[in-house]
């Protein structure tokens, strides 16, 4: 943990931009996941947060390969439908992606990260 407290120390000292929050969601079918997007993104306060929802489409490759693929599934249809984005922009929330992340941080900064 120490280890973790003094890489994010460094993110900071530098002013790489900060995650503040981690989002994993419980599996589940697509009802109780879209609940459960919706009170995750009721409770969010202010800041960057990144919330896992792994997106696939069904497929025997799937359903071979991963053991919650019902849930993966799930996140697709949440995902395709828009409503995890309707839902978002009805909270206040705006919802950006990487780019918007990478852009924030200075062309110069990775540099001063791998010296530390």
């Amino acid at each position: 943990m120490c280890e973790v407290a003094a890489g994010i120390q460094t993110l900071d000292d530098v002013g790489y931009p900060r995650v503040d929050g981690w989002c994993e969601l419980p599996e589940g079918p697509t009802h109780e996941r879209r609940d459960a997007v919706a009170a995750t993104l009721a409770s969010l306060r202010a800041g960057v947060h990144h919330m896992i929802l792994p997106p696939c489409v069904d497929a025997a490759e799937l359903r071979a390969l991963a053991d919650d693929w019902a849930t993966r599934v799930s996140d697709y249809e949440l995902l395709a439908s828009g409503w995890l984005r309707e839902e978002a922009t009805r909270l206040g929330i705006r919802v950006i992606g990487y780019r918007e992340i990478a852009a924030l941080i200075p062309p110069d900064l990775s540099p001063a990260i791998a010296a530390q």
